[in-house]
């Protein structure tokens, strides 16, 4: 390894892509890391994929491999550098290897070199609802495609998490130690509660939804307001909103209960969407002013789908998580 080589996270990230085949120019590391230290880097990712039986994931296994064959290996004096930086990265390279390869939709690192002493826990596309257990007892549930991460020194640096996408959190008690979200472009604080979070909702807004207790949601500017049960607030460029919420539905996703007493299909189709991560579309427009009155409790999405379609003479096509509705 050159005395000049840097590994830098950056770099880390866009070798890992690269060796995913995920990133396809040639370019990247030029100048700074040299082709051989890459080859070698290269070398220990494919071993390690081809050792590591994908039907059993232990991750510490995974990374076991690698460092054995790190160890066992002759490395010339100018590579012996190279094994203290690699060393941390490879095992998230083990990891990501074998998530990737399974096609597995949720990951969690617990790696410094690449967290920065955090914990971050994420969901895919196929996930929701899945419950975390933070330190001090309080419970999150992740929508699909959503992350959430914290210190590993929770005790130490307060209790605050950051949030990327939509999560439910039940917050234990602590009056003394208040409760956090980083949303990104706003903050929520609480004592003890229980709220929806979105980062990002369809109008790029951070949306926070109180269910039980009172919430604090500040913006970027310094503005805040204190919403009470019932209540969405959102932070739309330059001012932060306050409304009742009025549809029953609104957190479907976590619960699977659908409730519908003469609903728009306007409105049916958008909490399909955000309860199951599918986009609907009409050939008729007319469609959308139909109303139904229907109970779904944890069905398959595909299941209302045929329902809808059987009570308003309809049919579908499905073309991935698109479902095309026409009249027969």
């Amino acid at each position: 390894m050159k005395p000049s080589e840097k590994f830098t996270d950056q770099y880390w990230e866009r070798l890992a892509a690269r060796f995913s085949g995920e990133e396809t120019t040639g370019d990247e590391f030029s100048g700074n890391v040299s082709s051989e230290t890459e080859k070698m880097l290269e070398r220990y990712w494919k071993s390690a994929g081809s050792e590591i039986n994908s039907e059993e994931i232990n991750v510490e296994n995974a990374w076991n491999i690698i460092r054995s064959k790190i160890s066992s290996e002759k490395v010339h004096p100018h590579q012996a550098g190279v094994r203290k930086s690699i060393s941390l990265y490879l095992r998230i390279a083990a990891a990501v290897l074998l998530l990737a390869a399974l096609g597995t939709v949720t990951y969690v690192l617990f790696d410094k070199a690449v967290s920065g002493s955090r914990i971050i826990i994420a969901t895919g596309e196929e996930e929701k609802n899945r419950e975390i257990v933070l330190p001090d007892g309080s419970k999150v549930w992740l929508n699909h495609s959503s992350e959430i991460s914290y210190s590993k020194n929770w005790n130490r640096t307060g209790r605050k998490v950051t949030l990327s996408g939509e999560g439910y959190f039940d917050i234990v008690p602590d009056e003394k130690n208040p409760f956090s979200v980083d949303a990104g472009k706003a903050e929520i604080k609480v004592v003890g509660t229980s709220f929806n979070v979105i980062t990002r909702n369809l109008e790029g807004e951070v949306e926070v939804f109180v269910e039980s207790g009172k919430v604090l949601l500040a913006d970027e500017k310094g503005g805040s307001i204190l919403l009470e049960p019932g209540y969405i607030g959102t932070t739309a460029p330059g001012q932060l909103n306050k409304t009742l919420n009025n549809n029953r539905n609104y957190l479907s996703w976590k619960t699977s209960l659908l409730v519908y007493e003469g609903t728009s299909l306007t409105d049916v189709f958008r909490d399909l969407k955000r309860a199951y991560n599918i986009d609907i579309s009409v050939a008729d427009s007319s469609i959308l002013d139909k109303t139904i009155t229907a109970v779904f409790n944890n069905d398959p999405v595909e299941t209302i789908i045929r329902v809808i379609c059987t009570t308003f003479n309809l049919s579908y096509i499905k073309d991935g998580k698109h479902f095309h509705l026409l009249k027969n």
